[in-house]
């Protein structure tokens, strides 16, 4: 990990080539940082090159006698197994050698045995007289050893090198460096050791191994007989040279022995640091003890061995650190980095929330670094290469980039390579699933910034990049990626015997790799001649007409018998064409098509491109899982949503949905990383269309609910509006739910993060109309559309800020639900009790700042304690009780009532098509209900007084007739309660039907066009016959909406379509086409049906019904059901209902 530029050395590149955690080197800001250094004074490319070989700055000017690849060859009895364990890239190489086997069986990579991987040279040194070597040479030296430390180790002060090398150069006169410990002597000559190992030329290898020799012979002068804090600092060094001398084995023997004289000595304890010593000598043993530590975690754990230093307390006071330093940065660093490998150590594969957690912190952890360790600029004015500072703090951000990546990796590689296996096994999906952090694909990411970002990572990263290739992963970037790796570790062998075996290696995956396709090819190929012949070829290479075999060109596949599949298969492979011998036939491989019409799409939003995924069952378009914010982690959790603030140029997968936010009882495949949204559209339709666009809000409460539900399947009412002659674009996103999404407190408030789900929603409107026209839809006519609390989120959006018309949608569609909160907006104080006891289970309650407390603690904890019902209570369906997640009052999102602002007129006035099932109270009526008495305590429950409460009782009286559902007897079955038809008529109205009623009396007296509906229709799983009286219950409506009675993932009420009669589906696409009409035209009337959906007018109000049990399935009448009744709660929804 620690060199990331070791190109040219004789080998620090053997230790971290082969690790498979490094990647780009960079942060995630790093496209723009390349970018905004395009105009600085040197050219990026030739830094890179600079850096890639510096033996181009040598002040050699003679050729050596031997060539340094030469000297370096081994004969097999030259090296030594190195033992290798589970977190290095060995490990990963011996799973891939056994796993291709079984596939490919024998070839030259599956069978090179496990011991013959890693070199661990025997240490020989050569004699160099240093008197003969310049001072300026020596300063190089020095400069390059800053750079290959940078970050890892800070074991001198500028005062002290001065000094040391004073004494160097005068150590062949002991008199004149008496003030001088032996042991820092040796110190700076292992210094200028590393130093002349990363200036990489024949002379600067002699003198390194000169330097080298006299500081190990300066060590053991004594027989490690006394120790003191050079002891330390001499060993470490030596320790870091043998690893880049390829001797590991020597290395964990030095690192063993600093280790164990830094315990000695109590650089871990407090006690090490008494008032006896002096500023300078506490802050000196401080620093050596955090380079110490570095270097054994990050060794141990990259060559997966024991860590030297045992597990005792450690001093964690970093006081004295630079805290903008890459050094402060790699020590934090290092402390996740112990407690990722333990707990891999510890489980195995990760279950997804420890992962998630373990992400989340990486994620924490490189937030908090500052702009100068993820951002480089360069200040040089000269030459085309950085100035030795710079080099210096380069290398250290890409250290401490690389400490994050292999952090990542650890963490994701069991799950990209049960992904790849189950790929090989055909149980995969073509692409892989793309996360809003995108943990588990960090290891195949390409940010093109320079080769010198992917040096050290470049042998781990190519076994994953190859292994990807092998399962057949379509990532177009991933063969020009291991293509590059290739190139790399070439150049690198130059001067590491190590890079060149790993060279070797991934050479032998990439033709085992070739072998596999060609078999599997031949498969195909074999298959199709079968059923079709080649029976013409345009200009054969073989006279007289007769066929040319690929076995007679020297760059032909074997398998194939005609040039021009081989040659197909060879552009294929290359990623110019997709082959596809079938539609193309005899035209030949000039005519194949691109690999962006094979089967996937992309589009090109305001951030980058996007691949989606081809149905051709309704030949439409999917693309999912797109966020549209940044995700509310870490940090960013229980915070306003944030734009996106990242750009990137290879596309990103969207052919997956992402997972489902956390709520209440919802863990299985959520996260908090949610906030994404899918495009459904007409693949007939081209992408500069501008077609009306639908966007579902999904229900649940407010609690539970995902846009990838299958009763939500947008596929149907898509294909439903093309058969019309009207297309549109469908839109389904994610918001956070529950205590994640709509929490309160006075805490919460008065840091302005209240309504956090509704805002999430009010931002992918945003993102939608700024996106939507890449996917030709036109923004300027989008409808919302929604049901249950996705309705009121509708209702809410007509009424956010005020009813400010922001542009972004036209018209609205609530299915059960209103811009009216049935019950009075939670006040902070009606919070704060749950607020508190949350707080409390954190651990959190002695925080000066308790929400960003709540930002640290684990998802899976945090979620174990906002579902824990002690704590936060459900709230009741009827009446006031328990913690009530709707929208509040924040004074910024939402002004005030609702209500009142309807009465006020202050709503966007768009057209509005708002409805309600018959029998909404089913799902919120209380059972057990058998007298007057207990009736009116229901009533009550609602926060009502006695006189409000005496005036309902009277309007919804015990008469069953008028009660529902209308399916259900005079007298309830057993358990329902005598007056259950009298509850679930008040419930119903209180929660959905006043509401409805209330909301389009409103437009109406606006002169705005809403229309109106009653959904009357008893679907077949919520009858008498199937043991059930819901009737046409909340939610019942929507397979009719969707037209997903008999979709492919939506079983109509587990009923087979078979078994219900016609009329179903009739009513089906009755409704769906009038919901489509609306979308498209404003108005439901442009279905093709023959009712007329009357708009809806205050003074002769009429609604539509739509009911299976007629011939028409769908009539006008009257809005007078409980006239009363309703007309009295939405009299009072402002009031006693309402705020």
């Amino acid at each position: 990990m620690f060199l990331m530029y070791a190109t040219g050395t004789s080998s620090y590149m053997c230790l971290f080539c082969r690790a498979i955690d490094r990647q780009d080197g960079f942060s995630q800001s790093n496209s723009a940082t390349a970018a905004e250094n395009e105009n600085t004074p040197f050219e990026f490319e030739t830094l890179v090159s600079e850096m890639v070989t510096p033996e181009s700055r040598s002040d050699d000017t003679h050729p050596p006698e031997t060539s340094l690849r030469e000297r370096l060859s081994l004969a097999p009895e030259q090296s030594t197994k190195v033992d290798v364990g589970e977190t290095s890239a060995m490990s990963f190489l011996h799973f891939l050698r056994k796993t291709i086997k079984a596939y490919v069986g024998s070839v030259p990579f599956t069978d090179a045995e496990r011991h013959h991987i890693i070199i661990d040279t025997d240490f020989c040194s050569t004699t160099e007289d240093d008197q003969n070597i310049e001072p300026k040479r020596i300063h190089s030296y020095i400069e390059y050893y800053y750079e290959a430390t940078s970050g890892i180790l800070d074991l001198f002060t500028a005062q002290e090198v001065e000094t040391l090398l004073e004494a160097h150069t005068s150590s062949r006169q002991p008199t004149s460096i008496a003030a001088v410990r032996r042991e820092d002597v040796a110190a700076i000559g292992v210094a200028l050791s590393i130093g002349a190992q990363i200036r990489g030329s024949d002379r600067d290898s002699q003198v390194a191994n000169e330097y080298f020799r006299r500081a190990r012979q300066a060590a053991f002068n004594d027989m490690l007989m006394g120790q003191n804090i050079g002891t330390v600092r001499l060993f470490l060094l030596m320790a870091f040279y043998m690893l880049g001398a390829c001797n590991r084995n020597a290395a964990s023997m030095f690192l063993g022995v600093a280790a164990r004289a830094a315990i000695i000595l109590e650089l871990h304890s407090i006690e090490g640091y008494d008032s006896t010593l002096s500023k300078e000598d506490c802050e000196s043993r401080r620093r050596i003890w955090h380079s110490m530590r570095n270097l054994d975690i990050l060794s141990s754990f990259v060559l997966s061995r024991p860590r030297s230093l045992p597990l005792v307390q450690s001093m964690s006071d970093t006081n004295e650190l630079n805290p903008q330093s890459a050094f402060y940065a790699i020590g934090n660093g290092c402390t996740l980095l112990i407690n990722i490998v333990d707990t891999l150590s510890n489980g195995g594969l990760l279950d997804v929330p420890t992962a998630e957690g373990l992400l989340s912190q990486l994620r924490k952890w490189s937030s908090s670094l500052p702009a100068s360790l993820r951002q480089f600029r360069s200040v040089s004015q000269g030459p085309p290469f950085l100035e030795p500072a710079a080099r210096q703090r380069l290398v250290g951000s890409v250290h401490v980039s690389c400490l994050y990546y292999f952090a990542v990796i650890l963490v994701t590689r069991p799950y990209l390579i049960a992904y790849l296996v189950s790929r090989l096994r055909g149980k995969a999906p073509d692409h892989l699933i793309s996360d809003p952090d995108e943990a588990s694909d960090v290891a195949i990411k390409n940010n093109k910034v320079s080769k010198l970002a992917q040096v050290a990572w470049i042998f781990g990263a190519g076994l994953i990049l190859g292994f990807s290739m092998f399962a057949g992963e379509p990532r177009r970037d991933i063969e020009s990626l291991f293509n590059s790796t290739l190139h790399l570790l070439d150049d690198i062998g130059r001067t590491s015997p190590q890079a060149r075996l790993y060279h070797q290696i991934l050479t032998s995956l990439n033709d085992a790799v070739t072998k596999f396709r060609n078999r599997v090819a031949g498969e195909v190929y074999r298959t199709v001649q079968d059923y079709m012949d080649q029976i013409l070829m345009i200009d054969p290479t073989v006279d007289g007409g007769s066929t040319a075999h690929a076995r007679d060109r020297e760059d032909s596949y074997t398998v194939w018998n005609d040039d021009w599949l081989a040659g197909a298969i060879r552009s294929a492979e290359t990623g110019e064409v997709a082959l596809d011998p079938v539609l193309n036939g005899t035209h030949g491989a000039q005519m194949f098509h691109d690999l962006g019409d094979w089967g996937d799409i992309d589009v090109t939003v305001q951030n980058g491109t996007y691949y989606g995924v081809h149905n051709p069952d309704y030949d439409q378009d999917f693309f999912l899982g797109m966020p549209y914010v940044q995700q509310p982690v870490g940090e960013l959790r229980l915070q306003t949503p944030r734009p996106m603030n990242t750009s990137w140029t290879v596309p990103r997968n969207a052919t997956e949905y992402s997972p489902a936010c956390v709520g209440f009882n919802q863990t299985k495949g959520a996260s908090e990383a949610c906030l994404t949204l899918n495009v459904v559209r007409p693949a007939s339709i081209a992408l500069h269309s501008s077609l009306p666009v639908a966007v579902w809000i999904h229900g649940g409460g407010y609690t539970s609910g995902s846009s990838s539900e299958k009763q939500y399947n947008l596929s149907f009412i898509v294909d439903q509006s093309v058969q019309m002659g009207t297309p549109i674009v469908a839109v389904s996103l994610n918001y956070r739910l529950h205590c994640w999404g709509f929490m309160w407190s006075n805490e919460m408030k008065e840091a302005g993060v209240g309504n956090l789900g509704l805002r999430d929603q009010r931002l992918a409107l945003h993102w939608i109309k700024e996106n939507i026209a890449a996917f030709g839809g036109d923004p300027a006519q989008v409808t919302i559309w929604g049901e249950s609390a996705g309705a009121n989120s509708v209702g809410t959006h007509l009424v956010a800020y005020g009813g400010r018309d922001d542009g972004i949608f036209r018209a609205a569609i609530s299915e059960s639900g209103a811009p009216s909160v049935y019950q009075r907006y939670p006040t902070p104080d009606d919070w704060q009790p749950y607020y508190d006891g949350i707080v409390n289970a954190s651990g959190c309650s002695s925080a000066t700042d308790t929400l960003a407390c709540l930002r640290t603690i684990p998802t899976d904890t945090l979620h174990s304690i906002f579902d824990n019902t002690s704590i936060v209570p459900e709230h009741s369906i009827s009446g006031l009780s328990g913690a009530k997640f709707i929208p509040v009052i924040d004074d910024d999102f939402i002004e005030g009532s609702g209500t009142v602002q309807l009465q006020e007129g202050k709503f966007v006035k768009v057209p509005y098509l708002i409805g309600a099932n018959a029998d909404e109270g089913t799902a919120f009526a209380v059972t057990g209900v058998n007298t007057d008495a207990e009736f009116r305590e229901l009533v009550k429950d609602w926060g009502l007084d006695n006189v409000t409460t005496d005036i309902l009782e009277a309007l919804y009286p015990n008469i069953p007739q008028i009660g529902i559902p209308a399916i259900m007897d005079e007298k309830p079955p057993s358990g329902y309660g005598r007056q259950y038809k009298r509850v679930a008529a008040f419930q119903g109205d209180v929660n959905i039907h006043g509401p409805r009623r209330f909301a389009s009396q409103a437009w109406s007296s606006r002169n705005v066009s809403v229309y109106s509906y009653r959904f009357d229709a008893v679907s077949p799983g919520n009858g008498p016959a199937a043991g059930s009286y819901a009737g046409a219950t909340h939610g019942s409506e929507m397979p009719y909406v969707f037209h997903n009675g008999d979709g492919v993932w939506y079983d109509f009420n587990k009923t087979t379509m078979e078994s219900i009669p016609d009329s179903y589906s009739h009513l089906s696409t009755v409704m769906s086409r009038m919901w489509v009409s609306f979308v498209t035209t404003l108005d439901p009337n442009y279905s093709g049906e023959n009712v007329h959906w009357p708009r809806y007018n205050i003074d002769n109000p009429e609604i539509i019904l739509f009911d299976n049990t007629v011939s028409n399935l769908s009539y006008v009448r009257s809005d007078v059901y409980r006239a009363e009744g309703i007309k009295y709660i939405g009299d009072h929804l402002a009031s006693s209902f309402g705020e």
